[in-house]
């Protein structure tokens, strides 16, 4: 993996593992449990949410969108809208907040989820020129308590800089202090489902 790549000032990188299967089961349940069906996963407003939960303001932001698929499946993302791949890989569009440009990394069965997952985080922090690295892991992924003070420790990153840089979103809050902010997806997901706030 090239270790010179540069990004723009704001990374998101999403496991593409929470588009298969947490949306997909979030939708299911809601829908269900709301007794109407909601509609697909608008990707785009999404992450210009989760961007805004971030504290990124302004018009004309450069985003980066990593999406980590270790295995390279080509197969859809059945609640969202893109639904596969192939349809964001390489391409891009504007949004309130700027340009998000979007790119598939696959390790094409070379290197687990997790490590894939690793290894780009590891990447997008060793630019200074990050200002906020967004993360969407896996669901059922709780081993930051163990990944960030290592890589925090082999990148020389100070808490201050994981706490200014870093956001992790997930569904479930860790099971521990982590040092960095910890953002909860219900919400933006909820918004972009159309849910409201007196159907919780």
């Amino acid at each position: 993996m090239d270790t010179n790549v540069k990004f723009p000032e704001y990374v998101v990188l999403v496991d593409a593992a929470f588009l298969q299967s947490a949306v997909r089961d979030v939708r299911r349940v809601m829908s269900l449990r709301l007794g109407r069906q909601l509609p697909l996963l608008d990707l785009p407003m999404w992450l210009t949410c989760l961007l805004l939960d971030a504290g990124v303001r302004g018009a004309d932001n450069e985003v980066q969108i990593l999406l980590a698929d270790s295995d390279g499946r080509q197969g859809a993302w059945e609640a969202c809208h893109p639904s596969t791949p192939g349809e964001v890989d390489g391409k891009a569009c504007r949004t309130a907040l700027g340009e998000l440009s979007f790119s598939i990394v696959s390790a094409e069965g070379l290197a687990s989820s997790q490590n894939l997952y690793h290894d780009l985080m590891r990447l997008v922090l060793n630019d200074a020129s990050v200002r906020r690295l967004l993360l969407v892991p896996a669901p059922g992924k709780d081993d930051w308590q163990d990944v960030l003070p290592q890589m925090q420790q082999d990148l020389g990153l100070t808490n201050q800089d994981l706490a200014e840089r870093v956001c992790l979103f997930s569904l479930e809050p860790p099971r521990q202090t982590l040092p960095c902010p910890w953002l909860p997806l219900v919400y933006s997901l909820a918004h972009v489902f159309g849910i409201q706030e007196d159907e919780f």
